[in-house]
């Protein structure tokens, strides 16, 4: 195994000299006013492949975006009732689930599909309080996945956009890291 190992990295070894020395070799025996051709095309080929990226980049966020509202969509009535809300189980809610979870898996990130599922199974005889601090972890996920890396959100400050907490429940909440 430790000889394969080494034979893969001598020959990455050797392939990146040879293309350095090809490059270098180009570079010096090109004749001198062929020189900018040769660095404008260079230039338009890394812009293409840049701009390309960051095309795929943005359409993939926007799929994101789209699969990430379907997750949420069935919980909005929990939310609505905020903290006294107990979340059923219907038929419909289930199978909204479901749907949006099938996305989910394809588009979404590890974490976020982790935290959805541990929100998805956390059972009826979880606490309301539970089950908002675990949906706060799933938003905060989902937008580090969306590219708020460095948020400083906690329970509290998302779960107030939703719900009229007293100043014991903030503290609570507040103290609750995510």
């Amino acid at each position: 195994m430790k000889i394969k190992i080494l034979f893969s990295i001598t020959f990455v070894i050797l392939f990146l000299f040879g293309i350095v020395f090809g490059f270098f070799y180009f570079l010096f025996t090109i004749p001198t006013n062929i020189i900018p051709f040769v660095a404008a095309g260079i230039g338009f080929v890394v812009s293409r492949i840049y701009e390309y990226t960051k095309e795929n980049k943005s359409r993939l966020y926007d799929k994101k975006r789209e699969v990430y509202l379907k997750i949420i969509r069935p919980w909005k009535n929990v939310l609505i009732m905020g903290k006294d809300a107990k979340v059923e189980m219907s038929s419909e809610f289930t199978q909204e689930q479901k749907e949006a979870g099938l996305d989910l898996i394809l588009y979404g990130n590890d974490d976020v599909i982790k935290q959805y599922g541990q929100l998805r199974n956390a059972g009826s005889e979880v606490s309301p309080d539970l089950y908002l601090v675990k949906f706060a972890k799933l938003l905060k996920g989902m937008r580090k996945d969306l590219g708020y890396t460095f948020s400083s959100l906690n329970a509290k400050d998302i779960l107030e956009v939703f719900i009229n907490f007293t100043d014991e429940e903030k503290t609570k909440y507040t103290k609750i890291k995510i």
